[in-house]
């Protein structure tokens, strides 16, 4: 501290730019010049709280109480553990908020209202809501709340609804045609993006909203439409009725469509109303639909759209519809993230009739939109050594690439001076294929790491992978999806946990060397490896870890073999290299959460979410206890395993008596896997962790890069 007193205050004020809002709150606490500082408009104007597990509700109104009339940005997105009388409390005192984030935070259509009329001068809001019909009747009835919607340029609604006791299927629709909407006092809206839950465990909704807009010029400057993946009924209706409405309208120059589509069926005519703006286009969504069902066949999908940037073409089908790779490349030439997980277009068919990897049109991809920087090849199976090698070094030209889904098949690249021993084995379940993978897998590894200067592994770091790790050095997100794993056990969408649909591709066969060239990242910050079935040994967990410093982010599922975890051991060694390690997801049929486990991930002092799913495992409650106790900065523990009912609620009441009060984050999830009630606990975790922790996905490419929902 004496070092800081000789410091000016523009030094000072320079070193505490670089901190977040969670950080300064605690600095504040240090001494009355920190204090004094914290408060400075330059740092309180844009003060984002999302992420910062460790702020009380104290902290967060004793935080700049002299400076709140300076914040023009408070986002507390997701912010879940703040009490409701704390917000309204911030939110009155920031009358000069021009964007407020509150999604992720229950507050009653009458509070939402409150805080709207105190900020005359909001330009951007986002909000949750349980009733968007009781949220209309509020806004019709609060003059100061009408005069703020008509200024705002950008809304976000996140649906929340209650749900209904029925178990029939008949769905009821209302229209609200007695009272206005919202949409009636938008006279400046720009842009609409709408959040629904993922549905696990959810119901039939107790009412379906979709908005009658009466003032259809209202929404004349519309240019950002969105609508998140999650299979939400309530969400998906207000959704495509205000799209209805907006469809009514001419000249519209859109910039974003984002899933717009996905529920139509030879709506030609409809989709044709957007397609007049497809040369201001910046993010555009077509996935997970058929696209000749929406798109006749002289309707050209792409015609030219100079400034897109992003495109989602993930699982859908493209049989009669006249896009390609190679008309991808000709008219999206500034694109710079680019979709096709599972994707038909990445195949042509061939004179034979058959089906194979469009290697020309990638390549003529690759050449063209030479900015790609984020691309999803995920799900995809090539079975070619040539076409596999062509992928690789097209990709590997790609210098400014920072995130990379890809599917093993892509990095099946032959090499010629394997033994018999080291080659792939045969695909089956038979005892005999376990033990010559493990023998594969042990001599590939004592191969590699016997010498650095090894020439076998030189010309490895050539091909495959390590070709690209050389010629994209700037990666910082990676995904390795095996296009085998077809359903993990937690799937968006579904109404409760479900045994995995997973069989390992014959092609999808990885040496050891092929991991340990995810190393060279040296940059990479989050990392995700589904379906290695050949990752027996986990050294190149160990080598990773060592390597990549600032890894923060650590999914896996379904590594090795099917009924052992044999990588325990070694990914126990590589706990205590990971040191900025946040998020930690580990999925597998057979794993245990024992003494051994959580000690070595108890080295992890940076751990804040972690996330295990395992059908057959059981669960040490004293080991849980200690990692706890040794890990502070840890808030949030999903473990669905084989132990029992009693085991878990036990263990989930003694962790929250213990830390609730000291952790205002602490959000549990321990039960049985399979149990009956399992889904009724996934859907009251928050959203935030419920989607980017307890439900696996490829996340790459998923929605616009810096794309704030």
């Amino acid at each position: 501290m004496d070092n800081f007193q000789i410091l000016p205050d523009d030094i000072i004020l320079l070193i505490f730019s670089h901190l977040s809002s969670g950080r300064l709150c605690i600095l504040s606490k240090v001494n009355k010049r920190f204090q004094r500082l914290v408060q400075d408009r330059s740092l309180v104007r844009s003060s984002t709280f999302e992420e910062c597990y460790n702020i009380t509700d104290d902290m967060l109104l004793d935080y700049g109480a002299n400076s709140y009339p300076h914040v023009e940005c408070l986002n507390l997105a997701n912010c879940y553990w703040f009490k409701s009388r704390s917000i309204e409390w911030v939110t009155s005192k920031c009358r000069q908020l021009t964007e407020l984030y509150l999604v992720g935070i229950n507050l009653t259509s009458k509070k939402i209202c409150k805080i709207l009329g105190s900020l005359p001068k909001l330009e951007k809001f986002s909000f949750t809501t349980q009733n968007i019909h009781e949220f209309d009747e509020e806004v019709n009835s609060v003059t100061e709340a009408q005069r703020t919607i008509g200024n705002l340029k950008h809304i976000t609604i996140h649906f929340e609804v209650q749900e209904s006791t029925r178990t029939d299927v008949a769905i009821s629709v209302e229209i609200i045609h007695k009272i206005s909407s919202f949409f009636e006092h938008c006279n400046k809206l720009e842009s609409l993006h709408v959040l629904g839950q993922p549905n696990i465990g959810g119901r039939i909704p107790r009412l379906l909203v979709q908005p009658n807009v009466v003032k259809l010029e209202n929404l004349k400057h519309l240019q950002h439409l969105s609508l998140n993946c999650a299979i939400d009924a309530a969400a998906r209706m207000f959704y495509y009725g205000a799209l209805f409405s907006i469809a009514k309208l001419k000249n519209l120059q859109l910039k974003t469509i984002l899933n717009p589509s996905a529920n139509f069926e030879n709506q030609s005519q409809f989709c044709s109303s957007f397609w007049q703006s497809h040369r201001s286009l910046e993010n555009l969504d077509l996935s997970n639909i058929c696209l000749h069902k929406i798109f006749t066949e002289d309707c050209d999908v792409l015609e030219v759209k100079p400034h897109l940037q992003y495109l989602n073409l993930a699982n859908t089908h493209v049989q009669g519809v006249n896009i390609s790779l190679t008309s991808i490349a000709s008219s999206c030439p500034n694109i710079h993230s680019l979709n096709l997980m599972s994707s038909k277009l990445m195949n042509k068919w061939t004179i034979l009739g058959r089906e194979e990897f469009d290697v020309n049109g990638f390549s003529a991809l690759v050449r063209s939109c030479n900015q790609l920087s984020h691309i999803n090849l995920s799900g995809i199976h090539v079975h070619c050594h040539n076409i596999t090698s062509e992928i690789c070094r097209c990709l590997s030209q790609l210098k400014g690439l920072t995130s990379l889904s890809l599917s093993p098949c892509c990095l099946h690249v032959e090499h010629h001076k394997e033994s018999a021993a080291q080659k792939r084995p045969a695909e089956g379940p038979s005892h005999g294929s376990k033990k010559r993978r493990l023998a594969a897998s042990t001599n590939v590894l004592q191969a590699s790491t016997s010498s650095s200067g090894n020439s076998d592994s030189e010309e490895k770091s050539t091909k495959g992978l390590g070709l690209i790790v050389k010629g994209c050095p700037k990666v910082t997100k990676f995904e390795l999806i095996n296009g085998g794993l077809k359903q993990t056990v937690i799937q968006s969408g579904k109404s409760k946990p479900a045994p995995s649909e997973y069989k390992p591709c014959s092609e999808s066969f990885m040496t050891a060397d092929t991991l340990l060239c995810i190393s060279g990242w040296k940059h990479l910050r989050f990392l995700q490896l589904a379906g290695i079935h050949s990752a027996i040994s986990g050294v190149s967990l160990v080598v990773i870890a060592k390597e990549c410093k600032h890894l923060q982010q650590l999914h896996l599922a379904y590594l090795g073999l099917t009924a052992h975890c044999m990588y325990i051991s070694q990914l126990c060694q590589a706990f205590p290299y990971m040191e900025a390690l946040k998020d930690f997801r580990l999925e597998h049929s057979y794993l245990s959460i024992d003494k051994t486990f959580c000690t070595s991930l108890s080295k992890c002092k940076t751990l804040e979410r972690f996330c295990v799913v395992s059908k057959n495992g059981i669960i040490d409650s004293s080991a849980v206890e200690y990692l706890m106790e040794k890990v502070e900065s840890l808030v949030v523990v999903q473990l669905f395993t084989d132990a029992t009912q009693s085991l878990c609620k036990k263990l989930q009441k003694s962790l929250k008596d213990r830390y609730e009060s000291v952790r205002p984050a602490l959000s549990l999830a321990i039960w049985p896997l399979f149990d009956e009630n399992a889904a009724y606990v996934m859907k009251n975790i928050p959203r935030k962790h419920l989607e980017e922790m307890t439900i696996f996905n490829s996340r790459i490419c998923q929605q616009p890069p810096n794309f704030n929902w």
